[in-house]
């Protein structure tokens, strides 16, 4: 299986859509979470463009005025869509593999990016988060640092940290590693400021039916925020493949 969650700060330029395009094209996604989107609607056509010819299903959250909104695709070649729930920061689906009738959860979170709201933001999260008796994959933008070390400038750390990282301890949450790149969105400044906002987590039950699960940081140039990739068999580097022949 393999998805991808991505700030895109807003679908309105048709270089991001081309990007987008590609990437559904080039990683074969089995499921997108796509944050601000900064769109009411999403015409038929529209969807239809970043569909690649598969049987695809969106479910999406309004933008709120210029900012926020949040996409979600689901390939339904190979999933169903058996409940969904939004919220202010979330959109969760329960979702079940058409192959094997296996049920999982996905959330896709957009968090709130101005001190007024990270309570409330908190308080959706911890709920949305409470146990379920099936794999959950939850990942976005959180837009709160876990540790001093995700900021390449000081003061970090803050007390949304602790009540972030309480939420998901209590949660029995695994943050999945990114071991390819250490930040995630830049400031674009002469002196930029670094850090790591996006990130994927994973429940036992997810661990337990997809043990291989990991994630890596793509590049790109159309956002401030990087794309993060997760796949739940190992990633392979074509470039150090070779083949053996038989004489």
């Amino acid at each position: 299986m393999i998805g991808l969650f991505w700030n895109i700060r807003g679908m309105g330029s048709p270089e991001k859509i081309g990007h987008l395009q590609d990437l559904i094209k080039d990683h074969h996604l089995d499921f997108i979470g796509i944050i601000e989107t900064v769109k009411q609607e999403f015409s038929a056509t529209m969807l239809g463009s970043l569909g690649g010819g598969r049987n695809l299903v969106w479910r999406w959250i309004p933008a709120n005025g210029r900012s926020g909104g949040i996409l979600v695709r689901i390939d339904s070649d190979r999933h169903d869509i058996l409940d969904t729930s939004f919220g202010n920061y979330h959109a969760r689906l329960k979702l079940q593999k058409i192959d094997d009738k296996g049920c999982w959860d996905l959330v896709v979170v957009y968090g709130a990016a101005q001190y007024a709201q990270k309570n409330n933001f908190l308080a959706e999260l911890a709920n949305v988060l409470h146990y379920e008796n099936r794999p959950l994959v939850v990942g976005g933008d959180f837009n709160i640092l876990r540790k001093e070390s995700e900021k390449n400038k000081p003061r970090g750390y803050n007390k949304w940290s602790f009540l972030f990282n309480a939420i998901i301890e209590q949660s029995n949450l695994r943050e999945v590693g990114m071991g390819n790149r250490q930040y995630t969105w830049f400031n674009n400044q002469i002196q930029s400021t670094l850090e790591k906002l996006d990130r994927i987590f994973i429940n036992n039950d997810w661990e337990a039916a997809f043990p291989l699960t990991t994630a890596r940081i793509l590049v790109t140039t159309f956002s401030d925020h990087s794309p993060v990739l997760m796949r739940t068999e190992a990633f392979v580097n074509k470039k150090h493949l070779f083949r053996f022949e038989l004489g």
